[in-house]
């Protein structure tokens, strides 16, 4: 019998370390444990990558891929075709029957009746000197089983897009190590949706960095802002004893001010400046991510 975590449930995955569930699906695990709001949902580990992987044989094809030539003699045009090989290889794959009969048990009828989204959670993401922010897939609203899996493997790949080969590139990391975790989530369909740093990064040259928070807001999902569809409003506040001069259409005076409590808070827990995603609905503020600032 297959004794491997291949799916948890979110809110009791804080004690798996990143290995197992990748480094976003940690951070919002512990951020869960800590009382914070969380949308709901299960963590795909990286063991059920590998068992995917070994089911299909891929692990000795992505090798074979990744070395027809040195990754850093590659031009861009050769990473973008050994993507597609490997794209190809994880969308033809067929799922383990383990995996099936998991993701059956944990995600329900009624949630991909609301819609669920699929988040890639890679070990290396979210990592104070690499963040892989926004190279890797997430689909949002997925309604049914057979687009569930299609998603799950789409993800899968994203490790392996040419953008990631790219990015691995010039930061010389060791690729044949990569596997990912993804995150099931229930969909929150949001008023307003951004981004809080706790050290705002309009700042960098001046003494008052550490001392100001950067909000950015967008009607809508986060993805608004994060794939450059709308224009940010932006907010920059002292984090302590925070003057809130008139609101917004999106944010009142106390939404900001709890924004920045929240963004002080997860600051102190996780011991470093960070860079959060966030979204409100029904006036509730949740954590969709958590990560270090970094410049990578």
């Amino acid at each position: 019998m297959d004794s491997r975590k291949l799916i948890l449930n979110l809110r009791e995955a804080f004690s798996e370390e990143v290995p197992l569930l990748g480094s976003k699906s940690r951070n919002l695990a512990f951020v869960s444990k800590e009382g914070f709001y969380v949308p709901e949902g299960h963590c795909l580990t990286t063991e059920a990558y590998d068992l995917f992987l070994e089911e299909n044989q891929l692990k000795e094809q992505i090798f074979a891929e990744i070395h027809r030539k040195p990754l850093k003699k590659m031009r861009w045009e050769e990473m973008w075709d050994t993507s597609l090989r490997i794209r190809a290889l994880f969308l033809q794959g067929n799922f383990p029957s383990k995996l099936n009969e998991l993701l059956l048990k944990s995600v329900k009828d009624e949630d991909l009746e609301r819609g669920v989204s699929v988040r890639s959670s890679s070990q290396k993401e979210d990592h104070r000197l690499a963040s892989y922010a926004g190279i890797h897939e997430t689909l949002l609203k997925i309604n049914s089983r057979n687009d569930l899996e299609k998603a799950i493997k789409i993800v899968w790949s994203s490790l392996w897009s040419d953008v990631t080969l790219l990015y691995k590139k010039e930061l010389s990391l060791n690729i044949e190590r990569s596997k990912m975790g993804i995150l099931i989530q229930q969909m929150v369909y949001p008023s307003c949706s951004g981004v809080c740093f706790s050290e705002s990064p309009l700042q960098k040259n001046l003494k008052g960095q550490k001392d100001l928070c950067l909000i950015e807001v967008v009607p809508g999902e986060c993805r608004n802002l994060v794939d450059g569809i709308l224009e940010p409003k932006q907010v920059s506040i002292k984090k302590e004893n925070p003057e809130i001069n008139g609101e917004s259409e999106l944010l009142s005076g106390d939404d900001i001010k709890l924004l920045v409590d929240m963004t002080n808070s997860l600051e102190k827990l996780f011991g470093h400046p960070v860079d959060i995603e966030w979204c409100k609905s029904g006036g509730q503020f949740f954590v969709l991510q958590v990560r270090p600032i970094t410049s990578g």
